[in-house]
């Protein structure tokens, strides 16, 4: 896991990684079945907050690469989303919603493929009471490193994506959430993450989103790993 992320991301040391993963309560990993080797996997964290009246849940999607050869496959997305989904229905009496970071246009782009509102979106402003949970979340995980009126958050270390792993051109800004990412998030090459929220729950997918979360990927393997400690 460590030797693709250090493949897709500069400035990546493998004892901050080690320490970022040993906070993770599950890892999503998906595996070629002729090959023993990861091909791609996701981390997940739950972080609970007090927002005035309400208390929110969130998951919160820590490293996630996926190896050049896998793009386009949704495996791993399909994977991840349904098991959000069921973490979400464990406790419906409290909104449960997706905090993601994107330092890419293409991990932004996951957002209006599966969800009908999300924020920041170029369609819609983000409601007060969004907007204070997106604050509140973010202040709790990342502390000074979070911008809010920037709406990102500047680590102290950066690991910005490697050349070739994201680069916005003339027809990817055709496409205006793509438009809107680099707009909202000018310094994603140099690392800097845009805080994005989503709520998660089945009347906020898309057809497209409801379609990838029922269906396992035509190829490969995945698996979810729970942290019982």
């Amino acid at each position: 896991m460590y030797s693709l992320m250090a493949a897709h991301y500069a400035n990546m040391s493998r004892s901050r990684f080690e320490e970022d993963l040993v906070e993770k309560s599950w890892v999503c990993t998906i595996t070629d079945s002729g090959l023993d080797q990861v091909c791609g996997f996701s981390t997940l964290m739950r972080i609970e907050a007090q927002v005035g009246d309400e208390t929110v849940s969130a998951l919160f999607s820590g490293d996630t690469i996926v190896k050049r050869e896998y793009w386009g496959q949704q495996v791993l997305h399909s994977v991840l989303g349904r098991h959000m989904l069921t973490l979400a229905a464990e406790e419906p009496e409290i909104r449960t919603f997706w905090l993601l970071l994107s330092s890419g246009y293409k991990t932004y782009r996951l957002l209006p493929a599966f969800f009908l509102k999300f924020f920041p979106s170029f369609n819609a402003l983000i409601p007060p009471d969004i907007g204070r949970i997106v604050d509140t979340l973010a202040r709790m995980r990342f502390g000074s490193q979070y911008h809010p009126r920037e709406g990102v958050v500047r680590f102290d270390q950066p690991t910005p994506l490697r050349p070739g792993v994201a680069e916005v051109d003339d027809r990817r800004l055709r496409d205006p959430h793509v438009a809107f990412f680099v707009r909202a998030n000018p310094d994603h090459a140099a690392g800097d993450e845009l805080v994005c929220i989503a709520e998660l729950a089945q009347s906020n997918l898309t057809p497209t989103g409801r379609d990838m979360i029922e269906k396992a990927g035509p190829h490969g393997q995945s698996r979810i790993v729970e942290d019982d400690q």
